[in-house]
């Protein structure tokens, strides 16, 4: 099975119009952990950067911010969107080479959702090894991934469900499977992820091969504000690795 490549035109239109309260979720999370770093001036990369959201806002704050995404039709929206802040830029470029960004000259490296869209344990390693490559020693590397509970749920509410390969399992790293969202019905709509399941241990290992470890995992809930239907989720949707560079 083939990850989600996001190259087709009205799969971008769909998940920029109809994503962004769950995007938000994720941004909010990311944010409580940047916040103690005090990020300005700071260097960050945004890895699977996408419609550019979370690099533009740490760039107004003052850190210079580089984009990345694999997705060329993703850079070329960005570099169309944000024209107007020096110190953010977008590049074209797979998280696990990325040659044109000095070896520990990095504060913060974050990383929203890409390791689902990543199709061999080769190139989660490479992803990880090259975040410890650039990062400084005591820098932070924050990431996010579907949370286990909801990954394993076929039907988790009425607008989100999960499609399994044959031979799915959660103890078996590269396991493929679909994860669905419908937008209501008024809207008529939905979009499909074709992504792939690493465990946790799979994880923790890489991590501490690439010089990083693990000193928070959260659980973002969603809050007074956010759309009812997803105010009545029972488990969380995604799960959030703060790590630190320590060698």
């Amino acid at each position: 099975m083939s990850v989600s490549t996001y190259k087709d035109d009205l799969f971008l239109k769909k998940y920029e119009k109809y994503l962004t309260a769950r995007q938000k979720i994720c941004f909010r999370a990311i944010d409580t952990l940047i916040k103690p770093l005090s990020i300005k001036y700071k260097t960050v990369v945004d890895i699977g950067c996408g419609p550019g959201n979370l690099a533009s806002t740490l760039s107004k704050r003052g850190a210079y911010v580089t984009g990345t995404d694999k997705s060329a039709s993703w850079i070329s929206f960005c570099k169309k969107k944000y024209t107007e802040n020096k110190h953010l830029k977008f590049v074209t470029a797979d998280g696990g080479k990325m040659p044109f960004i000095k070896s520990h000259s990095v504060d913060v490296v974050i990383m929203n959702l890409v390791l689902p869209n990543v199709d061999s344990l080769k190139g989660v390693t490479q992803i990880f090894k090259e975040v410890g490559r650039i990062l400084k020693k005591d820098g932070v590397f924050i990431f996010s991934d579907i949370h286990p509970i909801l990954k394993m749920s076929s039907k988790v509410h009425p607008d989100r469900y999960q499609k399994y390969k044959q031979n799915f399992s959660y103890f078996l790293d590269n396991s493929g499977y679909t994860s669905g969202i419908t937008f209501g019905k008024k809207v008529g709509e939905s979009i499909e992820f074709n992504n792939k399941h690493w465990t946790l241990e799979t994880y923790t290992k890489l991590l501490s091969k690439a010089g990083l470890y693990v000193y928070s995992l959260s659980e973002p809930t969603y809050k007074k504000g956010d759309p009812q239907l997803l105010l009545e989720y029972k488990i969380p949707e995604y799960l959030m690795f703060a790590c630190k560079k320590i060698k």
